[in-house]
């Protein structure tokens, strides 16, 4: 099979001016690969053509600039146009995933979290608080038994003091429960966009 190169090569030989081999190299290899072809020799096809102009071509030696450029025109294996049409395509289908990933950790899962806690938040907030109020109540009781059975008269203030710091954990976790369910309230009050948006938005960021 006759390379790229040599193919120009018969091409200057027949053509009297640029014009017409810059004609004869689109209509027969495609400009795009005659120069890419002549790149790495001669940086372009008006180079390339000026050079084969002056070339003793009759004289039956092959000038060694164009044995090293056919040397070049190296013909790929199907294999390896297969390998990169595979890398191409795991290459869209890694971007395709890598949106899906950015579409559910910043938009889907806040959303659900958000719609979780406007639907249970507040039932969690009153279960915690029962539970602190029940708890306090045991250990009161607990604390009153205790010195009690130690024969000594329970100081109720002192009891008061020590249930506070035992139930700081239980007001912290009630604090940020209503921390989360201020938050969705929040978000589910801003400006929603449609399908029509979202989809247009997501095609965009791609």
């Amino acid at each position: 099979m006759e390379s790229q190169i040599g193919t120009l090569l018969n091409y200057a030989e027949k053509c009297s001016d640029f014009s017409s081999f810059y004609q004869r190299a689109a209509d027969g290899i495609g400009i795009v690969n005659a120069e890419g072809a002549v790149s790495a020799e001669f940086g372009n096809l008006k180079t390339f053509f000026d050079w084969a102009c002056v070339q003793p071509f009759g004289c039956g030696k092959s000038p060694g600039r164009v044995d090293r450029a056919l040397s070049t025109a190296v013909i790929v294996h199907p294999e390896i146009t297969r390998l990169g049409d595979e890398c191409n395509r795991l290459k869209t289908e890694l971007e395709n995933a890598l949106c899906e990933l950015q579409e559910l950790t910043a938009t889907i899962v806040p959303d659900l979290k958000a719609r979780y806690m406007l639907s249970v938040g507040s039932a969690e907030i009153e279960l915690v608080q029962l539970r602190i109020a029940t708890t306090k109540l045991k250990r009161t009781i607990e604390l009153i038994q205790a010195a009690l059975n130690r024969g000594e008269k329970p100081d109720i203030s002192m009891i008061e003091e020590k249930l506070d710091a035992e139930m700081v954990e239980w007001r912290m976790e009630v604090l940020r429960k209503k921390l989360a369910l201020s938050e969705a309230q929040s978000s589910m009050k801003m400006r929603r966009m449609s399908r029509e948006e979202a989809a247009a938005f997501k095609s965009l960021y791609r």
